[in-house]
């Protein structure tokens, strides 16, 4: 587990009752009640955050605001978040985790992506509304997107939003009286693209075209 400090190591308890964080050079570091801790979620092995509970020596998780993506990814569809072109107009993002909590009916999902990288996520960045009325894993759809022209980025940052009223789901950004929210950055994948070559004269006479073969086919490993 790691600490907000950095501090990294093996969780402990010591012989007085006392728990701590013994690290990989023999030193301790003592925990406290209410720390913010990093640990490595056991199904997707990704790291999630949660609140040291010092009486009960556990780390609770869902409590927090945002605990990273780990505590959403479904582990058996992706060990990490891609972003997918569908349509022309449409990406979708796979693998997200979601239940509505106990003793509720029904809960909803709502993505936003920041597709033009601004640093903040517009109105027409948000995915199509997802209802959940069990736990299991769920797809989200952008609809009537641009299309990512730009193949120089790699990563753009994802914002997820789960509540029990869908209105409180409209917005990137506000209070919800109840649910959570995870930001984190996803890959995203291009699709090909193609160069356009052209060449024009008189019907009948021969023309030429030279189209390099390195732009057509390439592997990335």
């Amino acid at each position: 587990m790691t600490n907000e400090k950095g501090d990294t190591g093996i969780y402990e308890v010591q012989r007085n009752g006392n728990t701590v964080i013994r690290k990989a050079d023999g030193t301790t570091v003592a925990l406290r009640q209410d720390d913010i801790l990093s640990v490595t979620d056991p199904k997707s092995h990704l790291p999630i955050k949660g609140i040291f509970n010092k009486a009960e020596g556990v780390i609770g998780v869902g409590v927090l605001a945002d605990e990273g993506e780990g505590q959403l990814l479904d582990p058996t569809v992706a060990t990490s978040y891609t972003l997918r072109q569908g349509a022309a107009n449409e990406y979708e993002l796979k693998g997200v985790r979601a239940n509505p909590g106990t003793n509720n009916e029904k809960a909803y999902i709502r993505g936003w992506v920041d597709f033009n990288n601004n640093g903040k996520f517009d109105l027409y960045e948000a995915s199509e509304l997802v209802e959940v009325t069990k736990e299991g894993t769920y797809t989200l759809k952008w609809k009537n997107t641009p299309q990512l022209l730009d193949t120089s980025v790699d990563n753009l940052g994802v914002r997820l939003r789960i509540a029990l009223d869908k209105e409180d789901v409209d917005l990137p950004t506000g209070v919800a009286s109840s649910g959570e929210v995870e930001d984190f950055q996803t890959h995203v994948v291009h699709p090909p693209r193609g160069t356009r070559n052209e060449t024009k004269d008189f019907q009948g006479r021969e023309q030429k075209l030279d189209i390099r073969t390195t732009e057509l086919f390439y592997c990335n490993r």
